[in-house]
């Protein structure tokens, strides 16, 4: 088996005299789509949050390809390892003109239009303001300014839970498509049906700590049990 991209040794996450996350031991590999799943309140948006650096772990360690995760600089991870939210926002204004902006912020390698065609956006859309998009349309573009930044490994929170089923069908196709280009894709979802279609391998986590670690399927079979009907494997 290939070297970790990531590898969590008992990881630790603390805040205000609180445990979020305990002993967190985990391995991911490139090229993998790795999915977090748990009931709300679980810990999986701080668990996610420690990939780039959003959170910061008070135990334990954290490897990035080999590399203690510290000891990268925070705007080199974040460009490598880049997280897209739920509910994205962008910049107000005329979208062709947001796009340009974001183009020379970013150094992208992009004209507006190949920014959409990323996602198969409408060019209609350049000539609206962002203010008039759609919520769906407004997190594809998105989406698409965070692929165009060529990252090695997407982070993705809950990012097609506002999406129309169409809308979502598409985001997880391209996420599927950039898993074959050789992207690692690390994601939270509360939809049984997407965990199934898009992830291999995950955890479930429970008070902040992995119950069981495995194929998907053997996974969503934790929901509603306690943890002596869901051992960690």
């Amino acid at each position: 088996m290939s070297t970790p991209i990531f590898r969590f040794e008992n990881v630790y996450l603390e805040k205000e005299n609180k445990t979020i996350l305990e002993n967190i031991n985990l391995e991911i590999y490139p090229n993998e789509f790795f999915v977090i799943l748990g009931e709300n309140g679980s810990g999986k948006s701080s668990l996610l949050k420690l990939f780039n650096r959003l959170e910061i772990n008070t135990k334990g360690k954290i490897f990035f390809k080999d590399r203690p995760i510290e000891e990268i600089p925070i705007h080199e991870l974040r460009e490598r390892v880049i997280m897209i939210l739920q509910g994205a926002t962008l910049f107000e204004g005329k979208v062709k003109n947001v796009l340009e902006t974001y183009i020379e912020k970013l150094k992208l390698k992009y004209t507006p239009k190949q920014i959409l065609d990323i996602m198969g956006l409408d060019y209609s859309n350049l000539e609206k303001k962002t203010e008039n998009l759609s919520g769906g349309e407004g997190q594809l573009i998105a989406i698409s300014l965070a692929i165009a930044k060529d990252p090695e490994v997407l982070l993705l929170d809950e990012i097609t839970s506002a999406l129309s089923i169409t809308m979502g069908a598409l985001v997880r196709k391209k996420m599927k498509e950039l898993q074959k280009q050789g992207k690692t894709i690390i994601c939270i979802t509360h939809n049984m049906e997407n965990a199934v279609e898009v992830g291999e391998r995950g955890v479930f986590l429970k008070d902040g700590q992995i119950v069981k670690m495995g194929k998907i399927k053997e996974l969503i079979e934790c929901f509603g049990k306690d943890e002596s009907q869901c051992t960690k494997r």
